[in-house]
């Protein structure tokens, strides 16, 4: 379906910490088609498999990077008209494993929320996406 261009974490929704994913490096993940919802042509959700991403987590001074080239993460996005309205992890189906990091670190990390204020747009634009199957 595409790439992952873009992505912010808000910072106050870390607790004792932050996360990061690095902007750094274009793409900074893989979209495939997993599944949808619905019934056609008027569907209502969809589930994105997420691949070939980085992000670290920081907590009490040790980082911890996160993301090997075998992770991947699922997502749901919920549709209205089409266009993408939220964006949240798939429980169970989002864990990526440790790629370097402390001894502290926890072997793998998930996401536990997502994008629920809807702000999912296209490129260098505040246009939303939309997501037609024809």
């Amino acid at each position: 379906m595409g790439a992952v261009t873009k992505v912010q974490v808000r910072k106050e929704t870390c607790t004792n910490g932050e996360a990061l994913v690095e902007n750094a490096g274009l793409p900074l993940g893989h979209i495939t088609f997993d599944s949808f919802s619905g019934t056609l042509p008027n569907i209502n959700g969809l589930r994105l498999l997420i691949t070939r991403f980085h992000f670290w987590i920081s907590s009490l001074g040790v980082r911890c990077n996160y993301g090997t080239s075998t992770d991947n993460m699922t997502f749901s996005a919920n549709l209205s008209a089409g266009v993408i309205t939220t964006l949240t992890p798939v429980v169970g189906r989002n864990t990526a494993n440790l790629e370097e990091g402390g001894g502290f670190c926890p072997s793998t990390a998930s996401w536990v929320s997502g994008a629920g204020d809807g702000t999912v747009t296209a490129l260098n634009s505040t246009a939303r996406v939309t997501i037609r199957l024809i």
